[in-house]
């Protein structure tokens, strides 16, 4: 009886410290966007998604907050996450090539096997992780990046500030990490 008494004590004291743990609240920030202008020849700007209004777009650049009207904005790419389809191809390549030489040498060194079907095996695995990456690389890609009108109530959703600014509060006065390059 006293050991379950310790034990309940233990996952007890687990639960107290870990629920803290997990209130902790994390620093939230925009999502990168990357404008694409109207004007052609004009370069896109990239940088934190910081308020949008109906007159402005604000956007933390790696030069600092600037501010867009949305009529000479054509589109506004929104990165979603950062699993691209190039993310899945290159860990499809890489982790097909390690299993593929791991799967071969454990084998191998198996006293009575062919290195042949050792390497037929590792070849064969290898290319089933380069096959899913290939085969995962359009979805992702297509996911993790989102095409907004300027002018859509959708891209408030993705700002640091989805009510807008604050009255009182400037763009300029919003910090935060490293700006997207």
């Amino acid at each position: 009886m006293r050991g379950l008494r310790t034990s309940t004590a233990v996952v007890a004291l687990i639960a107290f410290v870990t629920g803290g743990c997990a209130a902790h609240s994390p620093e939230v920030y925009g999502r990168t966007v990357t404008l694409v202008p109207v004007a052609s020849g004009a370069p896109k700007v990239k940088g934190e998604l910081l308020a949008v209004d109906q007159e402005r777009i604000w956007v933390r650049t790696k030069d600092g907050v600037r501010d867009f009207a949305p009529a000479s904005v054509r589109e506004v790419r929104v990165r979603r996450h950062n699993l691209t389809g190039g993310w899945a191809v290159r860990w499809g390549l890489v982790g097909g090539l390690l299993s593929g030489v791991v799967l071969t040498a454990s084998c191998s060194s198996v006293e009575g096997n062919d290195v042949g079907g050792c390497a037929a095996v590792g070849g064969v695995t290898a290319g089933l992780w380069a096959l899913v990456g290939l085969l995962a690389a359009p979805s992702l890609e297509a996911s993790s990046q989102l095409s907004v009108d300027p002018g859509s109530a959708r891209l408030k959703p993705y700002a640091r500030l989805p009510a807008g600014l604050p009255e009182g509060v400037t763009a300029g006065s919003l910090e935060g990490p490293p700006a997207p390059r």
